[in-house]
């Protein structure tokens, strides 16, 4: 018995980023047009930004280096509350 002081650490509780990860879009805020613009580069209606730029990494949710599929999927779930502003899974 500890006297009921309990103790729960996390690491990388807080990120600090100047990036929005997932404004694919460049807007400021990342909604279901965010989804839409990068399905869009994916199937090469839309260019994809440059690998290494700030648009890239806020499009590359999931930061595997390409601009895919499974970025928009994040995006969109994000959007309807699955997943948090880090793009942790909700349970």
């Amino acid at each position: 018995m500890n006297g009921g002081e309990d103790t729960f650490t996390q690491s990388d509780f807080i990120r600090v980023t100047s990036l929005l990860l997932g404004d694919a879009n460049d807007n400021g805020e990342v909604n279901q047009a965010d989804t839409l613009r990068v399905l869009k580069e994916v199937v090469v209606f839309t260019p994809k930004p440059s690998p290494g730029t700030d648009l890239f990494t806020k499009t590359d949710v999931h930061a595997n280096g390409v601009i895919d599929v499974g970025d928009a999927i994040f995006i969109a779930q994000y959007n309807i509350g699955l997943r948090n502003a880090w793009f942790a899974l909700r349970i």
